[in-house]
């Protein structure tokens, strides 16, 4: 069973029209991901730095033993 790849092909009208249907977000959109974005950013980088301060106070106490 051999499946026939399709050629694809790009045309000005053809990309215009599949630009006609993309719903692009609004500025008040945009902000709130971003912003979103922006807040799980500095979430995520505080967790990191905690978890590098606790392990590496652990190794540190496990070394004097």
């Amino acid at each position: 069973m051999s499946k026939e790849k399709k050629e694809w092909t790009y045309s000005p009208k053809g990309v215009w029209s599949e630009l006609k249907k993309v719903q692009w977000p609004t500025f008040k959109g945009l902000m709130g991901t971003s912003g979103s974005v922006i807040l799980f950013t500095a979430l995520f980088g505080v967790y990191f730095f905690l978890c590098e301060l606790a392990s590496s106070s652990l190794v540190s106490w496990i070394v004097g033993l």
